[in-house]
């Protein structure tokens, strides 16, 4: 019965494409009422989801630039973008927090810092 569900749910129908299209109008709706309630002047900001520190991974090694913070905040500056939540996931536990809390700690104004614990790191299966 469930699966029977979840098959017409997966459907392209008229219904489901209208009932996304209404999801998202709603949703346009709640954030030009967020942006208009804001006081007179003030400037709504706007947080990128998640930017992972590392750029790719290829081979098992994530690649990684001393210069990549700064590229970031270049493009949040012409993004018009005020903060971000960082993470590096691509890279042992104790290696990606580190570089996530030091890119926070040089830009604490700028950054949200995302941490995590990968189960298949050998520290945690002691």
């Amino acid at each position: 019965m469930a699966s029977d569900k979840m098959n017409r749910a997966s459907v392209f129908t008229r219904r489901n494409f209208l009932k996304e299209v209404a999801t998202t109008a709603a949703a346009a709706s709640a954030t030009t009422a967020l942006a208009s309630s804001a006081p007179s002047g003030a400037k709504t900001p706007v947080i990128d989801g998640m930017m992972h520190l590392e750029v790719y991974k290829s081979d098992d090694k994530a690649y990684y630039w001393d210069g990549l913070i700064d590229d970031i905040l270049e493009h949040y500056e012409k993004a018009g973008i005020n903060q971000g939540v960082i993470l590096t996931a691509w890279t042992p536990t104790r290696e990606s927090n580190d570089r996530t809390l030091k890119a926070y700690e040089k830009h604490p104004d700028r950054f949200i810092p995302f941490g995590h614990v990968r189960p298949e790191d050998a520290e945690w299966r002691q």
